[in-house]
């Protein structure tokens, strides 16, 4: 009897042993919750806000595994799926489809593009349209944006089957009044006709415009007419409209784009851009940079030692060229201050290329991982001559493991 007593005494200082140093293997270890978490971000969508009754319309979503579980396709477990939403009853099936199941499996920092059709209602009105990542009827993630969908029946007196997507537009919003500036909008044709050249027949006469809310915003004049389009666009195909335009008298105006056929405006407008408009005195000419922060890929899971590509992206949404000996890519801390010494094993960056007002500077380098498990910032910004300015890009945690 005593012989077992103590047997079990013996047992049970085991498990003690291995429960506490277990305990401490967590509390040394700052990945150890962060590693039992499913996560994701959303990269892209194209969901349209305006479409026709009845009509089917394809969906691209694009979903990075921000976790360190790699989801399976084997299974249903892993889906994108449709989030309900309270004011929309029909939610689960308006869509005619409520969840799409992976291609294949993701791994962590792997991304997957989902594409899927959906069928707009039958019924005209407002709909609630937003998806996210999720294990089993568990949501997870970053999810899409709450989207309130406009489901019309044909309203367009030339073509029952126009539509466009906005995707991108480069507009400098600081500006002085009398300068040329480059514009850049990009649309997505996702109707079903091609947007034809004009001709003598209105059907083609398809061109980007500036698009108004009301006939009061009808002024200033941009010093541009209508962009006709000199090639066809066919379904599913983008475009990318570039011109210059001249900045009007001083003030804040709100400048945006869309395509038209005819008299007629279509789909997706472009983003709309505040852009400040200062005379020749303003101190703006004295103080002219500005940067704009578009985007950026960057792991937030790393390894110690290991080195990774990132690519961050800035638009020069100010009124001086950028050039590459005098302007580059710093990390700076949370104050926007450059910070010479950083954990990632990078300098400055040099800038790529000369960037003049409204173009875009794409930063591609490696940095190293620190040799430390833990938690880092990981945040840039445009200098010139040690100084700061614009937006910086968000400031990232990365975890170091």
């Amino acid at each position: 009897m005593l012989v077992r007593s103590l047997i079990k005494f013996g047992f049970g200082i085991l498990i003690f042993a291995l429960l506490y140093s277990f305990e401490l293997k967590a509390q040394d270890d700052p990945m150890a919750n962060f590693k039992t978490m499913n996560n994701s971000t959303l990269l892209s969508q194209n969901l349209p806000t305006h479409l026709l009754l009845g009509q089917n319309y394809s969906l691209l979503i694009t979903i990075q595994n921000l976790g360190v579980t790699t989801w399976s396709s084997s299974n249903d477990d892993y889906k994108l799926a449709l989030i309900d939403m309270t004011d929309n009853a029909y939610q689960s099936n308006v869509w005619g489809v409520s969840s799409v199941n992976l291609p294949y499996d993701v791994a962590p920092t792997e991304k997957v593009t989902f594409t899927f059709d959906i069928k707009a209602p039958l019924t005209a009105g407002r709909y609630s349209c937003q998806w996210s990542m999720a294990k089993g009827s568990q949501s997870f993630g970053e999810a899409t944006p709450v989207s309130i969908v406009e489901v019309s029946g044909n309203n367009s007196t030339t073509d029952t089957r126009n539509n466009a997507l906005y995707l991108t537009q480069s507009i400098p919003t600081a500006m002085i009044s009398g300068q040329k500036y480059v514009v850049t909008v990009t649309l997505q044709n996702n109707g079903k006709s091609a947007w034809s050249p004009s001709t003598s027949n209105i059907s083609g006469d398809y061109k980007l415009t500036p698009y108004y809310a009301t006939e009061s915003k009808m002024l200033p004049d941009w010093g541009i007419g209508p962009l006709v389009l000199s090639q066809p666009v066919e379904p599913g195909q983008s475009k990318v409209f570039q011109f210059e335009v001249t900045a009007p008298p001083p003030g804040t105006y709100n400048l945006q784009w869309s395509i038209m056929q005819g008299s007629n405006y279509f789909g997706d407008p472009s983003g709309t851009a505040l852009v400040t408009v200062v005379g020749n005195n303003n101190n703006l000419t004295k103080s002219n940079n500005n940067s704009t922060f578009t985007n950026q890929s960057v792991p937030i899971i790393m390894e110690t030692n290991q080195n990774y590509p990132v690519s961050v992206s800035f638009t020069n949404s100010g009124n001086s060229t950028w050039t590459k000996d005098r302007y580059r890519l710093v990390f700076v801390d949370s104050k926007m201050l450059p910070i010479s010494i950083n954990p990632w094993s990078t300098g400055y960056v040099d800038l790529p290329e000369t960037i003049p007002p409204g173009g875009t500077a794409v930063f591609s380098f490696n940095v190293k991982a620190p040799s430390s498990p833990n938690s880092y910032s990981f945040q840039v910004s445009m200098m010139e001559s040690n100084n700061p300015f614009g937006t910086s890009s968000p400031a990232l945690q990365i975890y170091v493991k």
